[in-house]
């Protein structure tokens, strides 16, 4: 991964973890969040992002920048950053994804790229829920931050303190 995207992402894990009061929605419990901006809270018991499989070295790293690492269950075989990611399922590679890997996570959302059009695809006819995200520029890892923020349904408050126009 180039140096200036490295650096884009280390800024944006020290934007979030400066977020103190920040942190992801788990469902309706005491003490949960609920969506604050303005959509309908989750049904009881279910977080929006409860598992989540990453299809991409830079979708897992803009995962746990934003403070969901505990919920990603499923990662490539190329995802091995941060290193609590290499300790994640494998579901095969960037372009040989394994379906009945994926499948046995039962994850509430799979979060790929525009270069997954064949998955995405096949994914879509398994039922899954998906989120595609840009990440063929820096304005589009950006971009994909309010992306991930919006489908977790993160705290309005940590969205703002993230770099961006």
């Amino acid at each position: 991964m180039p140096k200036t995207i490295r650096a884009v992402f280390l800024f944006v894990a020290m934007a979030a973890s400066a977020c103190l009061s920040w942190q992801p929605c788990h469902g309706n419990e005491p003490g949960s969040l609920a969506a604050t901006d303005g959509r309908p809270p989750p049904k009881a018991g279910h977080a929006p992002c409860g598992r989540i499989v990453s299809l991409a070295p830079s979708i897992t790293e803009s995962l746990f920048a934003l403070g969901v690492g505990d919920q990603v269950v499923g990662v490539t075989r190329y995802c091995n950053y941060p290193p609590e990611a290499r300790a994640k399922e494998k579901v095969g590679g960037y372009q040989d994804l394994n379906y009945e890997a994926v499948l046995a996570l039962k994850p509430d959302l799979v979060v790929l790229l525009p270069e997954h059009d064949k998955a995405s695809q096949d994914l879509e006819n398994l039922g899954l829920n998906l989120l595609s995200v840009d990440h063929r520029s820096i304005e589009g890892i950006l971009d994909s931050f309010d992306v991930l923020t919006g489908a977790c349904r993160l705290q309005a408050a940590c969205r703002a303190s993230l770099p961006g126009p």
